[in-house]
C-alpha cells in the first residue's frame, strides 16, 4: 500500500485502500500498522487532523482491530523458500 508522508511527531506516513476499508499507519519508530475496516471519512478526517496522533488515539486506535506488520514480513522470511537447500 502507497503511504504519504505526514507531518507529525509521532507519525512519518499514513496510507488508505478504500476497496478493502484499511488504514495503514508508519509510526516514526519504523514500525507499521495496520487497522481494519476503517471508513474512509475517519481516513479523511486522520490525513487532515492537525494532530495525527491524538486523532489516532481518540478515534481510531483501540476501536479497529489492528496488526503490525512487522509481523508479516518477519513471518515471511521465515518461510522455507529462503532456507539453504541443505536444509530442506
Amino acid at each position: 500500500m502507497r503511504r504519504a508522508p505526514v507531518s507529525s511527531s509521532a507519525i512519518r506516513s499514513i496510507g488508505y485502500d478504500p476497496q478493502n476499508q484499511i488504514l495503514e499507519v508508519e509510526f516514526i519508530s519504523g514500525r507499521v500498522y495496520q487497522y481494519f475496516d476503517v471508513p474512509e471519512f475517519l481516513y479523511r478526517g486522520f490525513s487532515l487532523a492537525r494532530s495525527k496522533g491524538e486523532y489516532l488515539n481518540t478515534r481510531i486506535g483501540d476501536r479497529f482491530r489492528s496488526e503490525e506488520l512487522a509481523l508479516k514480513a518477519f513471518n515471511l522470511q521465515l518461510s522455507t523458500s529462503n532456507l539453504p537447500t541443505q536444509l530442506l
